[in-house]
């Protein structure tokens, strides 16, 4: 029968050691900084829904509780209701052309000097 082995043999040598722990590191950090460039232009939107479905959440809790909890309905009015705020926004939308025709020639008099 053959002995068994010691427990110094199980353990690979130091240096043979360190070398796969920093090249698994090291390829971690490349696969982490590879994803996020690759992601990057989604990150903005999604951290936006994120925001958005957080703030607009309470006015979907009321209309689901006014609209007797049905669900579809309730997403569906709260979908409307978000769109009509975004496309007929009132003033807030509507540019003063006098105003930034006003801006502009001030502009051009600060810089011509």
């Amino acid at each position: 029968m053959m002995p068994p082995p010691s427990a110094a043999q199980d353990e690979s040598p130091g240096p043979d050691r360190n070398l796969n722990r920093y090249f698994f590191i090291g390829a971690l950090i490349g696969t982490t900084i590879l994803f996020f460039w690759m992601v990057r232009s989604f990150l903005l939107p999604v951290l936006l829904a994120a925001v958005f479905c957080t703030l607009f959440y309470p006015l979907y809790e009321n209309l689901l509780r006014l609209l007797w909890g049905k669900k579809t309905l309730a997403s569906l009015a709260c979908c409307v209701i978000l769109l009509l705020l975004l496309l007929g926004g009132g003033t807030a939308g509507q540019h003063d052309k006098d105003q930034d025709e006003k801006t502009i020639h001030y502009l051009r008099a600060l810089t011509s000097g």
